[in-house]
């Protein structure tokens, strides 16, 4: 048989299976009535309305292939800013390793395991990621205090829950057009809502016990634009507030000053909290703007990086030393001269309660004191019981380690149910991936915490945000931002008053609501 024999015959065999193929599935059938009705119908657009008709013959997505890791900071460290170099060599090779466990796992165990799925089943497939039902029991931990321990390669948990919640969208997209925002908006709130852009905290300043200088009591200095400003307005206020500082600090202090931390900050020498708080205040005057009104500032405290624990006391500045007590005092006398202060994240240890209630019930009438790292993640968190004891008006919760995206939607809730304020965070060690800016604006965050504008790990996050809130008033979906609402947190009663007094005050009882009046100075 000749060579064109045997092409010829081939050719004839292949024409045959596509026959077959295309007529075990119906195709020529429906290329037949499509085309035979479009003509009638004479649409507008010809491939839009073939594109309509084949959408209802579209099978849901499944997981078919290995899964690709999401470019997720789901590794974080645990190390002080300040720690040994060779303490910071010994906890990266940890890392590294244990990113290489978790590539590993995820394209073989995981992705087997999910394999068929449907990439918009998120809650069913964070389940499988932690390990319910005996399923991949290599991630499943025991929190231990005071810090968390976890296995091997768990970094795969929140990289491929936030991969899924990726696919999931583009899925949608496919038929829908729904961009990653408004899926992560279905699969949190249970009707379909308007969607606001969160408010910004944006980290300015650096300091804290890790730094130079002698200033010990605030590790971030950050600055909060008004409700009334637009997210593209902000920016440009932040912003010039931002590099009004740097060139102030290299006007005084020459280009050394200009250094920045890992989260884009600037690293200036202080040695007491007003000249953080005075020159952000300078900034916010230079730009034509009122502290206070039209910009806020907060300050996450950090406390227990300050905490000393061989003289069990807080060391505020160096050499200066404070009770759980005197720091209470310290901290209402600081934010009466500073009345611009509209959060405070971690003024006190998780173990002072007392002192962190009676903070609260001093300033929470205009300011929110928010929790951090007194909390545990929020696959933890969730499943925890909220101490009466210890309340908060915010809450930061951030994507890391083994939290996935039903962790934090779930915790996000229970906060919220609590009277929180939701603060989304971005961790050390991030990348340029923007996954958070859509989740903040699906949830609807009233906060997100990202850092500075500088470094182009958080700059892509600001930049997602000026995109979603050109998209949303474009398509006119995009709500306006509510004055703030705070939440006055009253001490609780003493104990035994319950027995022959009132029942003891549940959270939400001892809890008073004051808004914000516009404009106007606490």
């Amino acid at each position: 048989m000749s060579a064109s024999h045997k092409d010829a015959q081939a050719f004839y065999e292949t024409k045959q299976k596509a026959v077959k193929y295309y007529l075990e599935n119906g195709v020529p059938q429906k290329m037949e009535e499509i085309l035979n009705s479009m003509f009638y119908d004479d649409p507008e657009d010809i491939y839009g309305h073939l594109a309509n008709y084949f959408d209802q013959y579209i099978k849901p997505a499944v997981i078919t292939k290995r899964l690709s890791l999401c470019i997720s900071p789901a590794t974080n460290t645990h190390l002080p800013d300040n720690a040994r170099l060779e303490d910071r060599e010994a906890d990266e090779q940890k890392r590294t390793e244990s990113v290489k466990a978790a590539v590993n796992y995820i394209n073989n165990e995981i992705s087997s395991k999910l394999k068929d799925m449907k990439p918009t089943d998120q809650q069913q497939i964070d389940a499988i990621l932690k390990g319910k039902g005996g399923k991949i029991s290599v991630v499943a931990v025991i929190p231990e205090e005071p810090r968390e321990h976890f296995p091997q390669g768990s970094e795969m948990v929140c990289a491929v829950s936030q991969a899924i919640c990726v696919a999931g969208a583009r899925a949608q997209a496919l038929a829908q057009g729904v961009p990653l925002y408004e899926h992560i908006s279905s699969l949190y709130h249970t009707e379909p809502c308007q969607l606001r852009m969160p408010l910004p905290i944006v980290t300015i300043m650096q300091s804290g016990k890790a730094a130079l200088g002698k200033l010990n009591c605030v590790k971030e200095f950050m600055v909060i634009p008004s409700p009334g400003l637009s997210y593209t307005q902000s920016l440009d206020y932040i912003t010039g507030i931002y590099y009004y500082i740097e060139k102030s600090l290299s006007s005084k202090g020459g280009v050394g000053l200009k250094t920045v931390s890992e989260t884009g900050a600037l690293c200036p020498v202080f040695e007491k909290p007003e000249q953080g708080l005075d020159l952000l205040q300078e900034a916010i005057t230079a730009a034509n703007l009122t502290p206070g009104e039209d910009i806020h500032i907060a300050i996450n405290a950090a406390a227990h990086e300050m905490f000393d624990f061989e003289k069990g006391k807080y060391e505020v500045m160096t050499g200066v030393l404070k009770g759980a007590d005197d720091l209470v005092d310290f901290w209402v006398e600081l934010m009466s001269r500073y009345p611009s202060i509209m959060i405070v994240i971690d003024p006190t240890r998780k173990l002072d309660r007392d002192q962190w209630m009676r903070l609260c019930d001093r300033i929470t009438e205009w300011c929110f004191v928010a929790g951090d790292r007194i909390f545990n993640r929020p696959g933890v968190l969730m499943y925890e019981q909220l101490p009466e004891q210890m309340m908060t008006g915010a809450t930061v919760l951030a994507m890391e380690n083994m939290t996935t995206l039903s962790d934090m939607m779930g915790c996000a809730r229970k906060m919220e149910a609590a009277g929180n304020q939701i603060i989304l965070s971005a961790r050390s060690g991030e990348t340029q991936d923007d996954f958070l800016a859509d989740l903040a604006v699906g949830m609807n965050a009233r906060f997100i915490k990202l850092g500075a504008p500088n470094r182009g790990e958080r700059v892509s996050k600001f930049n997602r945000l000026l995109q979603i809130e050109a998209e949303l008033e474009a398509s006119g979906k995009l709500a306006p931002q509510v004055d703030h609402e705070f939440v006055h947190i009253a001490l609780p009663p003493p104990e035994g008053e319950g027995e022959e007094g009132p029942p003891p005050a549940s959270p939400a009882s001892t809890k008073e609501t004051k808004k914000e009046e516009k404009g106007k100075k606490k």
